[in-house]
C-alpha cells in the first residue's frame, strides 16, 4: 500500500474543514499522513483541527507564528517544512472540498499507468445553492501552456516523491523570490513542465470543489471571475508572475527568449507562429494572442 503525504493550508475554514478532513481520512487503498498549517485563523478552525487530531495518530498540525499573506504562501511554508522522504507520493488539499474515496488511489494508478511524475484532474464544482458544474481542465496539453495557465485546482495535485523533494529544494533556495508568487498551483505546474517532468491531467473528477464567497480565488468560472482575471492580465501582474517564475528557474530563461527579447519583430513573429501552443482551449488561444501582441506594442519585451 502506497504511503501519501497530504498537505493542507487552512485559514478561517471552520464551516468546512471537518468535512474536508473526514473525506481525506476515508481514502481507500492508500496509507496517509495529513499535515495541516493553520494560518492564524480568527474563527474555530484551529480548535476543530486539534479536536480531530486528538483521535488520530496520522494528523500533524500547527498554527503559524505569523500570518502568511495568502494560501499560496501558507502552502509554500508547508512544502518547505514537511519531510517528504518517507512517502511515495505528496498531495495538496484545500480546506473546504469533498474528496471521492478513491481520489488518491486513482491518481497513483494513473501516474503509474501514464508513466508521469505529476497528476491533476478535472473537478466538479459545488455551489452553495446546490447547483453543480463540471470544470474540464483535461484538454490536451500544449508545448508552452504552462507559461500562461495552470493545470487546474491545486487540490487535485499528486506528485511522486522525487519531484516533491526537488521542488522543495527549489523553494528553500529562493526564500525571498517566492514571497512574490501569487499562485502556488500555477507555479508548481510551471516548475514541473519547464524542468521536463511529465504531467498528466485526468478527465476524472476526484472531488467536489466548493465555490463560495470565502474562497480566496475560486474555480475561475463565471463573468465576475473572468473580468477579475482580465484586469489582472491588463495591469501587467499576470506577466510579472512569469518573470518571477523564471527568476526561480534562471537556467531555463534561455529557452524562452521571445518573452525577454527586446527585438519586437522577432518576438512578434514567434508569437504569431506559436500562439496555438500557449493555451489548451481553442478560444483562449486567440485571447492569449491578442493580449501578448498588446503588451508587445506597449513594451520592449513581454516581461
Amino acid at each position: 500500500m502506497k504511503k501519501v503525504c497530504i498537505i493542507l493550508a487552512a485559514y478561517n475554514g471552520a464551516k468546512w474543514i471537518e468535512e474536508q478532513i473526514d473525506t481525506i481520512l476515508n481514502q481507500k487503498k492508500v496509507q496517509i499522513d495529513l499535515f495541516i498549517s493553520d494560518d492564524c485563523s480568527d474563527d474555530k478552525t484551529f480548535e476543530i483541527i486539534k479536536k480531530i487530531a486528538k483521535k488520530k495518530k496520522n494528523i500533524f498540525f500547527w498554527k503559524n507564528k505569523k500570518k502568511s499573506r495568502s494560501a499560496t504562501q501558507n502552502f509554500f511554508k508547508l512544502i518547505k517544512k514537511v519531510n517528504f522522504k518517507k512517502y511515495d507520493f505528496v498531495s495538496l488539499s484545500d480546506q473546504d472540498d469533498l474528496w471521492n474515496t478513491i481520489k488518491l488511489f486513482r491518481a497513483i494508478k494513473m501516474i503509474n499507468k501514464k508513466k508521469v511524475d505529476c497528476y491533476s484532474s478535472d473537478v466538479s464544482i459545488l455551489y452553495k445553492n446546490g447547483k453543480k458544474k463540471y470544470l474540464r481542465k483535461s484538454q490536451n496539453q500544449k508545448k508552452m501552456d504552462f507559461l500562461f495557465e495552470g493545470s487546474g485546482p491545486g487540490s487535485t495535485f499528486v506528485f511522486k516523491k522525487d519531484f516533491a523533494l526537488n521542488m522543495q529544494s527549489n523553494l528553500k533556495k529562493n526564500k525571498e523570490i517566492i514571497k512574490k508568487i501569487n499562485f502556488h498551483d500555477w507555479y508548481i505546474y510551471f516548475y514541473a513542465r519547464v524542468n521536463n517532468y511529465k504531467w498528466y491531467i485526468d478527465f476524472f473528477s476526484g472531488l467536489k470543489y466548493r465555490q463560495h464567497e470565502d474562497n480566496e480565488r475560486g474555480a475561475n468560472v463565471g463573468l465576475k471571475t473572468n473580468l477579475k482575471r482580465l484586469k489582472y492580465i491588463l495591469n501587467g501582474e499576470f506577466l510579472k508572475q512569469i518573470k518571477y517564475f523564471f527568476l526561480l528557474n534562471k537556467e531555463k530563461k534561455k529557452d524562452f527568449k521571445f518573452l525577454f527579447n527586446s527585438n519586437k519583430l522577432k518576438s512578434f513573429l514567434f508569437i504569431i507562429k506559436n500562439y496555438s501552443h500557449f493555451r489548451r482551449k481553442k478560444i483562449e488561444k486567440i485571447y492569449c494572442l491578442l493580449i501578448l501582441i498588446l503588451f508587445l506594442i506597449k513594451r520592449k519585451s513581454l516581461v
